[in-house]
């Protein structure tokens, strides 16, 4: 699970109708979470908790 807070304007609403207010952190899943940061306003959110590890070559 990741945590996604929205800082734009007033809200948004992804995934369909999932509603993100701003400034409220709401929990989704990790697939979720990287449809939204995926997504037109991927720059509009801030994320925590899990972080997944980038594997470097």
């Amino acid at each position: 699970m990741k945590t996604l807070t929205y800082q734009g304007p007033a809200s948004v609403r992804v995934l369909g109708d999932r509603e993100f207010p701003n400034g409220v952190p709401v929990e989704v899943s990790d697939k979720d979470a990287q449809d939204i940061l995926d997504g037109p306003h991927a720059d509009e959110f801030t994320t925590t908790g899990q972080k997944q590890a980038a594997k470097e070559d």
